[in-house]
């Protein structure tokens, strides 16, 4: 539903924004195509933007995942364990965050912004 909304927006905007403003003030002279098709291809770069976003794995950590070495080696540096997921004992990696809804330690939270 917020999907729509987001498109909804994106192309509302494209509407009003060549119907009323660019096509109005230059018509169709050189500097009027210009914008539109400048104005345009900006928007498209939206819409593509948020479907890429919508569609792109969030970054699930995978349930073998090992520390890389630096990481490793800084926890033995300093004296401590490496952190482990509470809930599925698993390797932690920094940023990470468990997910409820999948059951999965993830990386990037983003993926449950309502927006996207």
């Amino acid at each position: 539903l917020c999907a729509s909304v987001t498109q909804f927006f994106i192309y509302g905007a494209c509407y009003i924004t060549n119907r009323l403003i660019i096509v109005p003030m230059f018509g169709f002279s050189t500097i009027g195509i210009f914008l539109l098709l400048f104005y345009n291809l900006l928007l498209f770069m939206a819409s593509l933007s948020h479907y890429r976003t919508m569609t792109t794995d969030p970054g699930a950590v995978p349930r073998k995942a090992e520390p890389l070495p630096r990481d490793s080696n800084k926890f033995k540096r300093i004296g401590r364990p490496l952190p482990k997921c509470r809930r599925t004992g698993v390797y932690k990696p920094p940023r990470a965050h468990f997910d409820r809804q999948i059951q999965r330690n993830v990386v990037r939270m983003d993926h449950h912004c309502p927006w996207v």
